[in-house]
């Protein structure tokens, strides 16, 4: 699986001005590099490449209780392998954040990435992530815990693409100052670019031992 594996650098700018107390537009640059540690045995070269992405956007944030955030803007994918094609993507990426009081807090977020395809060689993916959480403490010793997901995945030249949906439940058990007892149950269904749907069912339990 050694082309599967890759070393990644990355490097980014912000440049912002506040309209007022409470909100912020700003322009996000980066740069990300990615190197592989062996040449896809598909293509029988190297996906190594560079991502430069450009955003506008615009936050907003009220104490603790209120933080958003959100932008789009444009990223290039720029493989150093000239026999492969570079691409461009269209991006958006944003995030929630309510703490209403003490006890519950709710997080969104949706993330936009632009990587070599996993569903068409030679190709590059536009991902799309979106996420949201929420926990909510009925005293000092029981959180209760809900999350889900989507995500899609589309290949920029062939169109192929998958995508899928997870959900999932849990509680966190505090049975003394020295531990936390955690149990978790999540579902997912994946769609996947060729081939059948598969849907995953998974239960499990831990702790963990403050000291």
């Amino acid at each position: 699986n050694a082309e599967n594996s890759y070393w990644q650098g990355a490097a980014g700018l912000r440049l912002g001005y506040d309209l007022g107390p409470l909100i912020t537009v700003f322009i996000d640059g980066d740069a990300k590099y990615t190197a592989y540690d062996a040449a896809s045995s598909t293509l029988l070269a190297y996906e190594n490449g560079r991502t430069l992405t450009l955003r506008a956007g615009v936050s907003y944030a009220r104490d603790s209780r209120i933080s958003a955030e959100l932008s789009a803007g444009r990223a290039w994918y720029d493989y150093d392998d000239p026999t492969l094609t570079d691409a461009p993507s269209w991006v958006v990426d944003g995030s929630l954040t309510l703490k209403p009081d003490e006890t519950l807090s709710l997080t969104g977020s949706v993330e936009t990435t632009l990587a070599p395809s996993s569903l068409s060689a030679g190709d590059i993916d536009a991902g799309l992530t979106a996420t949201g959480n929420l926990r909510y403490a009925l005293n000092p010793w029981v959180a209760l815990r809900s999350e889900a997901s989507y995500n899609r995945t589309v290949a920029l030249g062939s169109g192929l693409s998958s995508w899928g949906y997870s959900a999932g439940a849990g509680i966190d058990l505090t049975t003394s100052r020295f531990a936390t007892w955690t149990g978790d149950y999540s579902f997912a269904h994946d769609e996947p670019a060729t081939g059948a749907a598969t849907d995953t069912h998974t239960v499990t339990v831990g702790v963990t031992v403050h000291r």
